[in-house]
């Protein structure tokens, strides 16, 4: 069903479709003033019915560990920066780098070229009060030289989540965010999450057991060393109705709870001008919607198992 049926069928249910046999036209007063109210409240009622009959999505993302030359497991401990004695991390070939400090600080890249440590970038951190990253693509003058990160600064501060790894990326940004947990968010239209699925070594794919926690209202987040594909499957929110929305748009709801919209649109309509018939008319749209919550609450949880255990 798109807007432009909506509108009709709320128009019918509210009995002003006709009169006498004649169809009320399309541009008479009281017929646009009904017009106007229907896409706000038919976005009210779909956002209402897709928390009850949900609309299922799937976000995909894939995740490899890159390596580290700092080592294996190391760079995610937090090591604290006092003056007078600088912290340095180095990595023969180091072509990116990630790091994260909670203070304003210094922090110089630099190349190894000949014996003499030659800057390739001079970061000035200022006006942070908590762990934030930074990260960046290096050019360097040898493929194999020596890289170090020197961090320094006239107060204390932290530094956690160090990385120089051996590659480029295509972008500063591309450059992986290294940390034990790795955060990616979820679209916009998510609403609840429901499960992952991972696909991985030797054709695994499946349920992925709690290896992942969810932070935030629409972040997941994945430990660095699990690699894979993971499909995130969850329940979005319909595609917002306004002012300009077209009547060609189709609702994205369930097609067999389509047809409620209209009756609570109708309903929040002539509940001013008669009440009686407003009333009717959401007691109808509440009590449909409750025998579909129903159904599809049952088909959710009546799993069938094969009794041979297959």
């Amino acid at each position: 069903m798109n807007l432009g049926e909506v509108k009709e069928r709320v128009i019918k249910l509210m009995n002003e479709y006709s009169n006498n046999g004649v169809v009320t036209p399309k541009t008479s007063g009281n017929y646009l003033d009904y017009i106007f109210r229907v896409p706000d409240l038919a976005n009210d009622a779909q956002m209402e019915i897709a928390s009850h009959i949900k609309i299922p999505a799937v976000y995909s993302f894939t995740q490899y560990p890159i390596i580290n030359l700092l080592g294996l497991h190391a760079g995610f401990d937090m090591e604290q920066y006092l003056p007078g004695t600088e912290k340095i991390y180095a990595g023969g070939g180091a072509k990116a780098y990630y790091f994260e400090v909670d203070r304003p600080c210094t922090v110089y890249i630099e190349e190894e070229i000949n014996s003499v440590w030659t800057e390739l970038k001079k970061i000035i951190i200022t006006d942070i009060v908590k762990f934030t990253g930074y990260k960046g693509n290096l050019t360097l003058t040898g493929e194999n030289n020596c890289v170090r990160m020197r961090f320094t600064g006239d107060y204390p501060y932290v530094i956690r989540n160090r990385a120089l790894f051996p590659y480029n990326f295509p972008s500063d940004n591309d450059v992986p965010t290294y940390k034990a947990y790795v955060a990616y968010e979820l679209p916009d239209d998510y609403m609840e999450f429901e499960k992952v699925y991972r696909w991985h070594d030797q054709r695994q794919y499946g349920v992925m057991p709690e290896e992942y926690r969810l932070t935030g209202r629409k972040t997941i987040e994945l430990n660095w060393f699990t690699n894979g594909q993971f499909d995130v499957h969850y329940f979005k929110l319909p595609e917002e109705i306004d002012a300009i929305t077209s009547d060609d748009h189709e609702l994205e709801i369930e097609l067999r709870a389509q047809f409620l919209v209209p009756y609570y649109v109708a309903a929040m309509i002539v509940m001013d001008e008669n009440q009686a018939v407003g009333t009717l008319l959401l007691n109808q749209y509440q009590n449909k919607l409750a025998n579909l919550s129903n159904l599809y609450t049952i088909n959710e949880v009546g799993e069938i198992s094969d009794v041979k255990g297959w």
